[in-house]
């Protein structure tokens, strides 16, 4: 019996660590593409938005921000292929996320960079600016005035290219006068907030209640669909707030409770740093499209993050290197939060604990186990219900004695298994060609306005790229080859049935468990928390606390019902924890512990 169990015990453990090693190679291969994804669709839409417009087509920029994203992607991710740890892995690496994290995680101040514009046109935009919260204000990175966009219809347009958004004004429109100039600025900006809080269109504001896309409208272009709603509603509310209220009272209160300052708006929304502001974005009307590049390169700062910690925790699992190890699963966590919504300042505290960590590895005042047990705890947090489920299940399995450890894969698995390399494979073409078909397709979708060309250009490319990447994994799956024998050391680790049947029943309830645990620990963490904060310090403490509350309830209710879950599991697999040696009495007999 014993023995059946240590071998179960060899099995699941090899299982579950080769898991990891999978998982490692997949985010390797996932960070490329994003980065490619990222990087071609900021630099295609440069380089061919200005065509665009002297040709009088839309479709030429979104058509080539599409291909270009598409194949920047796929060859970032061939890239991701190789050995770049002498990149990754030295100072200049280092410094990348450290500063990239700060960068990402200060609140934002500078205004956008006007580009083309007089000094009296400067100050009508900047008088519009001003209405506006800071947030909304720095939604944007460039405001370019341009000619020809009469020709396709607009005024202006306001492009989500995920790494950051940009507006561009129609030359002529903004010389028929100060105020349809102002308002033409303020519903643009409408726009870029709207995309702050989602991935770019994707789940940005506009979903999040209020009744966008549906009646009544503040104007007959509100009806054209949920964006132009949200940016005619947002424009309204600067400028006629009482005729939004009286229009779309709901409408008024979902832009209402956006728009409430918390604590730190509170506190730097200030002129001087206003002034500040704008001196920033005037720095770069020299050079504005440095503007667009530094503000790319702050959005690979999450992606790079990812890489180098798949990297080395792939290195430190290969070669049993315990430093390398945790050092990967540190900068996995900062890279995670990098990504997360609101959840950037997170990473400067992964990066700073990863700093102190080896540090304190270097003097002696840890060990390495309780090293590897803060680096668990960092990507556990990070990683949100997600983490508190992977922990929950792992921390059964390790009770009941199935983790045997981690073992150095090296030399059990060849370092490169011929059906992982076609499963990435065909994900990576599946989404190079995903991203560019939805993103040559999805235009003709479009719901009568300029500014749908655009969103659902943006969109398609990064949904048909996702659609793409999981069919060329389950094309994989429906067609994988036998793995040849030569190119194995040792076969990869096989589960028997029980071993299944024992996962199956462990994961079920954790996985429910955390999810339920996530969405209840999101409501009642937002209502506890604006509670305190607003009885602490009135109404900008209420939206702090509500934000702050929403965050620590989901990390909560996702810990504690993954964990309740997770036991639940082990119950109904019959699963218990491992029994302790017997504890010598002083009289040398034998007692319970």
């Amino acid at each position: 019996m014993e023995a059946s169990r240590a071998d179960q015990a060899d099995r699941i453990s090899a299982y579950v660590e080769k898991k990891k090693l999978d998982a490692a190679k997949s985010m390797k291969q996932v960070s490329g593409l994003m980065a490619g994804q990222l990087t071609g669709m900021t630099l295609g839409s440069m380089l061919f938005a200005p065509l665009a417009l002297k040709m009088g087509n839309l479709y030429i920029a979104t058509g080539g921000a599409a291909l270009t994203g598409a194949v920047m992607a796929w060859g970032a991710s061939k890239l991701a292929e190789k050995d770049l740890s002498n990149l990754t892995q030295s100072k200049a690496g280092d410094a990348f996320g450290v500063v990239g994290s700060v960068a990402n995680s200060l609140p934002k101040i500078a205004y956008p960079t006007l580009v083309g514009v007089s000094a009296a046109q400067k100050e009508v935009f900047y008088e519009a600016l001003d209405r506006l919260p800071l947030g909304g204000v720095t939604s944007a990175s460039t405001i370019d005035l341009v000619k020809g966009l009469e020709d396709v219809g607009a005024s202006g347009l306001a492009t989500p290219l995920f790494s950051q958004s940009r507006i561009f004004l129609d030359v002529d429109q903004m010389n028929i006068s100060d105020t349809w100039a102002q308002e033409v600025v303020t519903h643009e900006v409408g726009h870029t907030y709207d995309f702050s809080k989602g991935v770019g269109p994707i789940l940005s504001r506009n979903f999040r209640g209020g009744g966008f896309g549906k009646e009544p409208f503040v104007s007959d272009y509100a009806n054209t669909n949920r964006m132009e709603d949200y940016a005619e509603s947002y424009a309204q509310y600067h400028l006629d707030p009482e005729g939004l209220k009286s229009v779309a009272p709901d409408k008024f209160a979902a832009l209402d409770a956006s728009q409430a300052p918390g604590l730190v708006d509170q506190a730097i929304d200030k002129p001087a740093v206003r002034e500040a502001g704008r001196k920033i974005g005037s720095a770069f009307e020299a050079v504005p499209r440095a503007r667009n590049l530094l503000s790319l390169g702050a959005s690979l700062v999450g992606p790079f993050q990812l890489y180098r910690g798949a990297a080395s925790y792939q290195k430190g699992v290969r070669e049993n290197d315990p430093l390398s190890r945790l050092n990967g699963k540190m900068a996995l966590a900062s890279g995670t939060a990098l990504m997360g919504p609101g959840t950037a300042p997170m990473s400067l505290l992964m990066s700073a604990g990863q700093i102190a960590t080896n540090i304190q590895l270097k003097n002696g005042s840890i060990s390495l186990d309780q090293a590897e047990k803060r680096a668990d705890t960092a990507l556990t947090v990070a990683a949100g219900p997600f983490g508190s489920i992977a922990s929950s299940i792992h921390a059964e399995l390790d009770k009941a004695g199935l983790l045997t450890g981690t073992k150095p894969f090296g030399a059990q698995v060849a370092p490169a298994s011929f059906g992982a390399r076609t499963s990435l494979g065909k994900m990576t073409a599946g989404f190079a060609l995903g991203a560019a078909a939805g993103g040559l397709l999805s235009p003709f979708l479009h719901a009568g306005s300029a500014h749908a060309v655009l969103l659902n250009a943006a969109t398609g490319s990064w949904v048909g790229g996702a659609l793409g990447a999981a069919a060329g994994v389950g094309l994989h799956l429906l067609t994988k080859p036998e793995v040849p024998s030569f190119l194995l050391s040792q076969e990869e680790p096989k589960l028997s049935k029980e071993d299944k049947s024992l996962l199956i029943k462990l994961s079920t309830p954790a996985v429910a468990g955390g999810a339920v645990g996530a969405v209840g620990g999101f409501f009642a963490g937002q209502a506890i928390g604006q509670a305190i904060g607003q009885s602490l310090a009135g109404t900008a403490g209420g939206v702090t606390g509500a934000a702050l509350g929403s965050y620590f309830g989901v990390l909560g209710g996702s810990y504690a019902l993954a964990k309740g879950g997770a036991k639940l599991g082990a119950n109904w697999a019959g699963i218990q924890a491992k029994s302790e040696p017997p504890t010598q009495s002083p009289d040398g007999g034998e007692f319970a512990a």
